[in-house]
């Protein structure tokens, strides 16, 4: 049998996209109860959605294949050699599919890092196939039948293209085909696990999903701090040891007036608590705004930030869930384990939910996340436009925060009045480079890279949070609103401070609905802001978090920072960073050896339960 080179290479795509196909079916089919209930349109759309991920990782794992049968090579044994090369591939993924189909049952899920946990344990999956034979049979028979198809496929001949322009064609037509595949979009970045979720639903986003994929995404994502590998206690001692930290009462501000508050929180990009007068040593006047709304609201001034990324904030903020050497992140693969994300909980317990970064709709996968995460409105740079006359308006890479504000603003003008709201900002200016503004923010001389550009970037985006705080003073849903700011993390270049306050940044909850007026030293972090929404709105589903809001604080309290391979604890009055083997270092020098002791079991603790939380496990809960 002969075919030309076109018809041979599609035969093949087709018979690894029928495995995928086929996995997915499977998946349908053994969990229905889960997925059976969905209407029919969503269930093809899920299906039809699934193909860009079976595309791009099938490619991903055959391309060089591929690119071996476009070669300009006319032997017939080089052809079938290589489509029997490609043959264990092809049962590989067969296989995975399969394995990943029964871990659905337990996990809910697609897997993730099992497959890189998995150490020495790996006898237990011979174990377990007498209890899923039929499943074993039906893999075993799909293996039979892939290799009856791959004798009939390798022994097509090849057709030679009549002239090398044909060959070019069919060339350049088929690379770029798979690369375009392999990406997945023809946007600045790659398809990942998030983009599944769009829908925000998370069993949609399971069925439109392979465990293929999301595998590959955590292992190609995953953070080179950690294998992961947090069993320091048994799992009752570790939560004991955490619930020793969690004893104090909530104490929520008394309202003045209004039902169910409306939330604006606001990311602020590198906004560390160093240069916020309120916040730091006071005396540099680059936030008179922010300084401004602290006296009239309730000032945290020991709140930290779990990492410094924008990403882990994010995660953190609206998640709970820390990040954590061997978690994946928010965007590629955490979104398949979350579960009680604030947008969504809000979203199902009525309220509008409203998402919007200064950044461009697809960075950092915001537009997706934003879905998964249940958010019903995203907006992005392309939405905002340029109001003020910038000296060059395509100079912030990250967007520009007055034109942000007042996307909100306008986005925000007719909400509130039926249902109560929650909206989510993320600044962008006041990341590097810094881009130069009008002359009256122009404070220093100017740098893109350097602390005064900073400087400058900050005062006007200090002046964009007052301006936006003047605009809406009057807006209807004014009053019955709590607003919450706090920054992604600090800038980490200038600052002259050591841990942890290299990790603090200023967090602020201020509202006409309670006094304030207010200054609170407890710790508090990140994975405190869900469960504090949660807590301000009435909304059930506050109790399942690691953190805690931060009403519910007391001298206890502590807060956990990441840092490659190596993890920091603060405290109020000390602080210490670990190897996970070891104590490096701890703050004061003259700490004794018992709190010190006590500083690192909470450390592990917290490590071993919130692992143990998303993957389950001998910590979890």
């Amino acid at each position: 049998m002969t075919t030309t080179r076109s018809k041979k290479l599609l035969l093949l795509a087709l018979a690894g996209m029928a495995l995928f196909t086929l996995a997915r079916l499977a998946l349908f089919i053994v969990y229905r109860d889960t997925f059976g209930n969905y209407p029919a349109f969503d269930i093809a759309a899920a299906f039809l959605r699934g193909l860009r991920f079976d595309g791009a990782i099938f490619f991903t794992f055959t391309a060089v294949f591929f690119a071996l049968l476009l070669f300009p090579v006319k032997n017939a044994l080089y052809h079938k050699t290589v489509v029997w090369l490609m043959f264990p591939v092809y049962v590989f993924m067969g296989g995975f599919l399969a394995a990943d189909i029964i871990y659905f049952g337990y996990a809910g899920r697609h897997m993730a890092n099992e497959p890189f946990a998995l150490g020495a344990d790996t006898g237990f999956l011979l174990d377990m196939l007498p209890v899923y034979w039929a499943q074993t049979a039906a893999a075993v028979l799909l293996v039979a039948a892939l290799t009856f198809l791959w004798k009939r496929i390798a022994n097509i001949k090849i057709i030679p293209e009549k002239s090398w322009k044909r060959y070019a064609a069919v060339f350049i037509i088929w690379c770029g085909a798979i690369f375009l595949i392999i990406r997945g979009t023809v946007s600045d970045k790659p398809i990942s696990t998030i983009d599944a979720f769009v829908s925000g639903d998370s069993n949609m986003g399971n069925l439109t999903l392979n465990g293929l994929f999301s595998t590959a995404k955590y292992f190609s994502h995953q953070s080179t701090a950690s294998s992961g590998d947090y069993t320091f206690f048994d799992g009752e001692t570790a939560k004991a040891i955490l619930d020793s930290y969690r004893s104090a009462p909530c104490s929520y501000p008394e309202k003045i007036e209004g039902g169910r508050p409306n939330i604006v929180f606001l990311l602020l990009e590198s906004w560390s608590a160093y240069y916020a007068d309120s916040y730091g040593a006071g005396g540099l006047g680059l936030t008179p705004s922010l300084d401004a709304l602290s006296e009239k609201g309730i000032k945290f001034t020991r709140h930290y930030a779990p990492d410094k990324r924008s990403i882990s904030a994010i995660q953190a903020t609206l998640t709970g869930i820390p990040p954590i050497g061997g978690l994946p992140s928010l965007g590629f693969g955490l979104e398949t384990m979350a579960k009680g994300n604030v947008g969504r909980l809000l979203t199902d317990a009525g309220y509008d939910t409203v998402f919007i970064q200064s950044s461009r709709r697809r960075s950092f996968y915001m537009d997706a996340i934003a879905k998964s995460l249940g958010f019903k409105e995203y907006y992005g740079m392309e939405d905002a436009g340029a109001v003020l006359d910038y000296p060059d308006k395509s100079a912030s890479k990250f967007g520009w925060d007055y034109e942000t504000y007042m996307l909100l603003k306008e986005k925000l003008k007719n909400k509130g009045v039926e249902k109560p709201f929650m909206a989510f900002l993320f600044t962008g200016t006041t990341h590097t480079p810094y881009a130069p503004l009008p002359e009256k923010f122009m404070r220093f001389p100017h740098d893109k890279d350097g602390e005064n550009g900073f400087k400058n970037t900050l005062i006007y985006a200090d002046w964009s949070l007052g301006e936006f705080f003047r605009s809406i003073e009057n807006e209807p849903w004014f009053h019955n609103t709590i607003f919450i700011i706090t920054a992604d993390h600090n800038v980490g270049k200038y600052e002259k401070t050591a841990f942890p306050e290299d990790y603090r940044v200023p967090l602020l909850i201020y509202s006409p609905i309670f006094k304030g007026g207010i200054t609170v030293d407890n710790v508090t972090s990140h994975i405190d802001v869900t469960p504090t929404i949660l807590g301000l709105t009435g909304t059930e589903g506050g109790d399942g978090y690691l953190g805690r809001s931060v009403f519910c604080k007391d001298n206890s309290s502590f807060a956990v920072m990441s840092e490659w391979n190596v993890a920091g604890i603060a405290a109020k009055n000390a602080a210490l960073k670990s190897s996970f083997s070891r104590v490096l270092e701890y703050t004061p020098e003259n700490l004794s050896p018992e709190l010190v002791e006590k500083l690192e079991k909470a450390l592990l603790a917290y490590y071993q339960v919130e692992f143990s939380r998303i993957f389950g496990g001998k910590g979890g809960k």
